[in-house]
């Protein structure tokens, strides 16, 4: 800087195209960097010390961090017994062979330490940082040169100058090549949108051999649609017949087969989902889903709209898991007269399934919680009901100990006379739907 001339402010973004101006244009740079280096920019304060940390524990002295702070340690820390834990990525030494003088040598080691950060940061302030077209080689190149790939800004930064250096000379060598790479990316690019929009991409559950024939047709990755896209229509087709022969090897010939058109890739199921079905008001299965994309003339193929996607849910008949998760689903979306409704029919089916023991001379006393218990005066005269959960046992119990019952029959014991009772084996099920009705009634 020049003798008395005063350092100027410098916003991020207007910091961000200088540094991007002598990234890419050489023969601007030794006018840009002094400029850079007078500007005030800014940035966030960086921690003064790297982020190593040490910690005893479970009769351990352990050392750990990230990798670029940690790495000027570990010939220390290997001189002096410490073993790397692989699985949990620290430097550990028995707690008894730390000794006071250790720890002091290695505080003043740690203290030493310039943060990662912190040199990052000032790589980018001196303009040290490098964009090129994706290439393998050209990334391993700059990985041997320590540097570090800026996800938000999409560009290398290079700790220091030299490597910077080399690494520019390497770019530059491979410039011709680069501009292929770029001229076919380009050009891929514009054939990728075009395939998009005539509806010539498929999507299917991460399959490894799907992949690789994805991969052997030329199909290309849309990260953003989530979906393989392909340029040629002979190569779509071919890939739609590979999935749709390997969907069919799960695909019993007994399948029940329901469809949904939708303007979402996203289906109304997923596989494993189970729902009640509105045609023959069974609980069915998911097991299998395909998915297909039509960009026009959609209603030719049932599809009921021009353009959308056709989802075909392969299903089989529910299990008792899927039928108890869709019957609780459904008693929990009823009306209060219909729930109503359900108790007095759950009543009645213990009273017809359910097991009453044999009044004996000792009554039998329930341990579990209560659900839907009557008014609590009808039940200090001997009246009223309620259901008993128990860990092995649903009880629904009649209280039968007013003046007139007929006392002989009960076999529940409770404060009074006793009660009558029956029960069927637990279900999750069930006591899940007193508790609703716990709530609802």
């Amino acid at each position: 800087m020049e003798k008395g001339r005063k350092p100027f402010k410098m916003s991020k973004d207007l910091s961000k195209l200088v540094k991007k101006l002598a990234s890419d244009n050489p023969e601007l740079r030794k006018h840009l960097v002094p400029l850079l280096k007078e500007a005030v920019v800014p940035i966030k304060q960086m921690a003064k010390k790297a982020s190593i940390k040490t910690v005893e524990q479970f009769g351990l002295f352990k050392v750990y961090g990230p990798y670029t702070d940690i790495a000027p340690l570990i010939k220390s820390l290997k001189q002096w017994g410490f073993r790397y834990e692989p699985v949990h990525k620290v430097w550990e030494m028995p707690l008894e062979k730390v000794t006071p003088a250790l720890r002091k040598r290695l505080d003043k080691l740690i203290a030493k330490q310039t943060p990662w950060e912190d040199i990052l940061q000032q790589a980018v302030t001196n303009g040290w940082v490098l964009s090129f077209v994706y290439n393998e080689e050209l990334i391993q190149d700059a990985r041997k040169l320590k540097g570090t790939w800026d996800k938000k800004h999409k560009y290398w930064v290079f700790p220091t100058a030299r490597a910077y250096k080399e690494m520019s000379d390497i770019v530059k060598d491979k410039e011709d090549i680069l501009n292929e790479i770029l001229k076919k990316k380009e050009g891929y690019l514009q054939q990728k949108k075009e395939a998009l929009r005539k509806g010539w991409f498929v999507q299917f559950d991460y399959d490894t051999d799907l992949i690789k024939e994805a991969k052997s047709l030329n199909g290309l990755w849309d990260t953003n649609q989530k979906v393989w896209v392909f340029l040629d229509i002979s190569d779509y087709k071919k890939m739609k017949r590979a999935i749709h022969e390997d969907d069919d090897k799960d695909v019993p010939s007994n399948a029940i087969v329901r469809s949904q058109s939708s303007k979402n890739k996203t289906p109304r199921f997923q596989k494993g989902d189970s729902f009640r079905d509105p045609e023959n008001h069974k609980v069915l299965t998911v097991f299998n889903i395909m998915s297909k994309y039509y960009a026009e003339d959609g209603r030719s193929f049932g599809l009921g709209m021009d353009r959308g996607w056709a989802h075909s849910f392969y299903c089989k008949l529910a299990g008792k898991k899927g039928v108890a998760e869709v019957e609780l689903q459904e008693f929990k979306e009823l009306s209060r007269q219909q729930m109503v409704k359900a108790y007095q029919n759950m009543v009645k089916m213990f009273k017809k399934k359910g097991k009453f023991p044999k009044p004996g001379s000792k009554l039998i006393t329930l341990r579990g919680k209560k659900h839907m218990e009557s008014d609590t005066s009808s039940i200090l005269y001997g009246g009223g009901h309620w259901f008993v959960v128990e860990s092995g046992k649903i009880w629904y119990v009649e209280n039968n100990g007013a003046d007139g019952d007929n006392w002989a029959h009960n076999n529940i014991a409770t404060s009074g006379a006793g009660a009558l009772g029956w029960y069927l084996p637990y279900s999750e099920g069930l006591a899940e739907e007193l508790k609703i009705m716990d709530k609802k009634l």
